[in-house]
């Protein structure tokens, strides 16, 4: 299991969401596309994926409201935030690795610029 940790914002503006985890993300909430990103301090509550190609598909959703940008560009909000995709424990599953599953995943591997394009 894996889970999108947020690193900062693509403008390295300092920002509340700055090392949390993503729990939720609602992309057409509102009319300008730009979603609504839930966070977490708390490992355990983050919102869990099979693998990292599962995390990063989530974290490059594409707005179904407002599916480009005034550029023309794709809408995918979240790809506004550098991110890592770290190792995460699921409480509800028993593992035989015990604590080593909650490791970051991998350090040399990790997925740290926002700019990946989909």
């Amino acid at each position: 299991m894996v889970c999108i940790k947020i690193i900062c914002n693509a403008l390295l503006i300092p920002g509340p969401e700055d090392g949390t985890y993503i729990k939720d993300f609602l992309p057409d909430i509102d009319e300008l596309g730009l979603g609504k990103v839930i966070v977490t301090a708390d490992i355990n509550e983050a919102k869990k994926f099979a693998d990292a190609e599962e995390a990063l598909n989530f974290w490059k959703q594409q707005s179904k409201r407002c599916p480009y940008r005034d550029d023309g560009h794709p809408n995918k909000p979240l790809t506004a935030f550098t991110v890592e995709i770290e190792r995460c424990y699921d409480k509800n599953a028993s593992t035989a690795h015990g604590d080593e599953s909650r490791r970051s995943w991998p350090r040399h591997g990790t997925y740290r610029d926002a700019r990946i394009s989909a």
